[in-house]
């Protein structure tokens, strides 16, 4: 029968494993957005990438344990903003 240590441990292994995804869902949007051109067309994909980054970026944090302050309505999150150093330890143990 398994204990309360190895559903400890199985839970934290997913979690993590849920953080280097996202981590890595983000890092590939970063890269996209920097190939981005100034057409209309990148401008809509630029768009939809930076809320599709927002949405993983507030996923991160919580599943982190940070609190996630929302942008005031019409801000921008800037595309480039790094990881905070705390979250990208967790996600790099």
């Amino acid at each position: 029968m398994a204990g309360p240590h190895d559903f400890e441990s199985a839970l934290n292994s997913l979690i993590d494993r849920e953080i280097e995804r996202l981590v890595n869902e983000i890092a590939w949007i970063d890269g996209r957005l920097l190939e981005l051109g100034d057409d209309e067309e990148s401008e809509v994909e630029r768009k939809l990438l930076r809320i599709l980054r927002r949405h993983l970026m507030k996923d991160l944090y919580e599943l982190a344990g940070f609190v996630w302050d929302e942008p005031s309505v019409g801000g921008e999150v800037e595309h480039g903003a790094p990881l905070s150093s705390a979250v990208r330890a967790r996600a790099e143990t």
